[in-house]
């Protein structure tokens, strides 16, 4: 099976999905988005991963071709 990469918008409910999609054996790369620094800083802390990529804005999700979902 091919591993995806995923993007997470908005940190507020979802970072208690960061954990489960950082890990997962199908996940290359989970991209997270969050406008609120501390926020991202504390999912960040509580989920470290090496394929954990942090993007800046939705719409740098929309420009990237290799997330798929």
């Amino acid at each position: 099976m091919k591993k995806i990469n995923l993007a997470l918008i908005g940190l507020g409910f979802g970072h208690k999905f960061a954990a489960i999609w950082a890990h997962h054996p199908n996940v290359e790369k989970l991209i997270l988005v969050e406008s609120d620094q501390k926020r991202l800083e504390a999912c960040l802390a509580s989920h470290p991963g090496d394929n954990v990529v942090v993007y800046d804005s939705f719409e740098q999700v929309l420009a990237d071709p290799t997330i798929d979902a």
